[in-house]
């Protein structure tokens, strides 16, 4: 292969790799909806394969009766192979019907390995407002923010801290709104979540409207409910109240809702670890939050390091290749003679000592490559032959 044909295969790729990335974060929440280490392993996962399908379809189109078979009468003999299997995977990808069905399958199994957005509705499924906690040291800094007048005169008299019953449980359900609601605001101050804040400009202001539209309306419909339990008899009141009540009730799990999928993408996509996820969580609120178990994801350390072994194979097999046998001969037709039994137990030992040298060398320097304590072993179908 020569050098422009290097260089034409490698820009190809670096293109595929390009629009691969885009297929993956289409829509641009799926950045978001998942823990870091999972989005970064389907996406490269997908990335790989759509290099791999590249690169199958490349050599298919170099031979002759594929090339024929692939593009019949329309083929042009003057553009070459890696351009077309581009075209054919980027551009021209909605009229190959079968490629597209195979992309797109890649494309699902890896969304579903990444568990996107299947995390992210698991995480804000778990955030609900019986798990969120309001400390009456909360209050202070709640109605120093909102007590201004900027949501009513009223808003900071109806916060409180205990659950209590009727109107008061009502103030208690709104008062978790009030908070989750600014505990989101002070993340958008965090530099490590400005690129979250930055990317989700436009939901987080529709948020933000929807946000202050209920703090304004509920500010004045709790203090027209304390009026009229001042003026009415207990039963008459009840009887009035009751039906909305539970309608403000509704409405505040709706909001609340909101809020807790909004903080569940910010939290999936600003912080690195589990540990840190559940930390926040438990600063903003949610002090029952624990950490969740991680989905399982097909491909590992074990996987890349048995890819680099075969790739250390194939490299030890070439140079081997390449070595003369009886350098002694010289070069041309009939000069090939058989390697001695010697010779290939020798390279035979040289390639599979290197490739445990490398094995043990990586394991031992990278735990990346090390099984964590307690985690499960790798290797359930070699156990299960071993041990007969």
């Amino acid at each position: 292969m020569t050098t422009s044909s290097l260089v034409a295969y490698a820009l190809c790729g670096l293109l595929i790799a390009v629009y691969a990335w885009g297929r993956f974060n289409t829509p641009a929440s799926n950045r978001s909806s998942t823990r870091q280490a999972l989005y970064w392993w389907s996406c490269l996962g997908y990335i790989s394969s759509a290099l791999v399908l590249f690169a199958a379809l490349a050599i298919l189109l170099q031979l002759g009766p594929w090339r024929h078979f692939l593009l019949g009468p329309a083929d042009d003999p003057a553009l070459p192979a890696p351009l077309i299997a581009t075209l054919a995977m980027t551009t021209l990808l909605p009229s190959a019907p079968a490629l597209k069905r195979l992309d797109a399958s890649l494309l699902a199994a890896f969304l579903d390995w990444g568990a996107i957005p299947a995390e992210v509705t698991r995480r804000a499924a778990a955030m609900t407002p019986e798990e969120f906690s309001v400390a009456e040291t909360d209050l202070y800094a709640l109605r120093e923010t909102y007590g201004d007048g900027s949501y009513g005169e009223t808003l900071a008299g109806h916060l409180r801290a205990d659950r209590g019953e009727g109107p008061e449980l009502s103030g208690y359900r709104f008062t978790r709104v009030v908070k989750l609601y600014d505990g989101i605001r002070r993340l958008a101050e965090k530099p490590r979540y400005a690129r979250f804040f930055a990317e989700n400009a436009e939901e987080f202001l529709a948020l933000e409207r929807r946000v202050d539209t209920f703090l304004r309306r509920s500010s004045a419909s709790l203090t027209v409910a304390a009026r009229l339990r001042a003026v009415e008899t207990p039963v008459e009141y009840e009887e009035l109240m009751h039906e909305r009540r539970e309608a403000f009730a509704q409405t505040c799990r709706e909001v609340f809702h909101d809020l807790a999928l909004f903080l569940a993408h910010a939290v999936l996509r600003s912080e690195p670890t589990e540990r840190d996820i559940v930390d926040r969580l438990h600063k903003t609120g949610f002090a029952a939050a624990e950490p969740m178990n991680q989905p399982e994801f097909p491909i590992d350390s074990l996987t890349l390091l048995s890819v680099g072994v075969f790739v250390y194979l194939i490299v030890v097999g070439t140079v081997f290749r390449d070595l003369q046998v009886a350098p002694h001969m010289p070069p041309g037709p009939g000069a090939f003679q058989p390697p001695s039994p010697i010779s290939m137990a020798l390279k035979i030992a040289i390639a599979r000592l290197g490739a445990v040298a490398v094995t043990v060398l990586l394991i031992q320097r990278y735990a990346f490559f090390r099984r964590p304590p307690g985690a499960p072993h790798r290797y359930f179908g070699f156990r299960a032959i071993y041990h007969g």
